[in-house]
């Protein structure tokens, strides 16, 4: 991806942040409709272009109705996913995503030393059902992909022994309570390249942690969601 591409992205992710955090506060209700493009791209001092890819994000995923000749509305399916911590739901992808590089491969090592053959036959399986959904998943439609690849990592935080870490990793990766993080994931992973490294990096991640090396774990993690954000946003300047 190019560095114009990338910024593109990001700007229209500031429209996206904007719209789902007034659905979260309560600013925005079911029925309500949005400002057109062109108010829209004022208030979030953007082009109508990256208006258009962030209603389009939007649309994909149900929380707005977009209706010819009247305009895009809240719809109750997207308001009713003001569920969760109000400071999670809030917080930017990009620190949702920087929490979990700080905390993920912390619990990547400890799963490393207390994980059972069990567990790890189960995250196998995951990890094959997500490759076979991958290989199915079409560019308007990644949302069974998304979820198996997010019960991977909510999965393999229940194997680290400690149910604090456990809980705060689930609640970071559970695209129910995080919308905004399957909006800008969901658009991510439309290139079937993209999910097969993802596919790769989780394998990676859990061979490491099945053979017991906590390190090769924590490192495994850290790259994959380096590589995640690097993606997303870009390299960090």
């Amino acid at each position: 991806m190019t560095e114009q591409a990338t910024a593109v992205r990001r700007r229209y992710l500031a429209v996206v942040e904007e719209i789902l955090a007034a659905i979260g506060t309560g600013r925005l209700e079911p029925g309500d409709r949005l400002p057109n493009e062109r108010d829209l791209a004022l208030r979030s001092k953007t082009s109508r272009q990256s208006v258009r890819d962030a209603l389009l994000a939007l649309e994909l995923f149900g929380v707005i109705d977009v209706r010819p000749g009247s305009g895009a509305y809240i719809t109750s399916h997207g308001a009713t996913r003001r569920i969760g911590s109000p400071i999670l739901f809030d917080s930017p992808p990009r620190e949702l995503l920087e929490s979990r590089t700080q905390i993920e491969p912390s619990v990547a090592r400890l799963c490393a030393g207390r994980i059972t053959k069990e567990e790890t036959e189960h995250l196998e399986k995951l990890i094959d059902e997500c490759e076979a959904e991958g290989k199915q998943a079409n560019t308007d439609n990644t949302d069974e992909f998304l979820r198996l690849s997010h019960q991977f990592h909510s999965v393999l935080a229940l194997s680290c022994g400690n149910s604090i870490l456990a809980d705060l990793t689930r609640q970071l990766v559970d695209i129910t309570i995080h919308p905004l993080w399957m909006c800008v994931n969901g658009l991510h992973v439309r290139n079937p390249i993209e999910r097969n490294q993802q596919i790769n990096e989780h394998r990676a991640i859990l061979n490491a942690i099945s053979r017991g090396d906590a390190d090769g774990a924590a490192i495994a993690m850290a790259n994959h969601l380096g590589d995640l954000a690097e993606r997303i946003f870009g390299k960090p300047r």
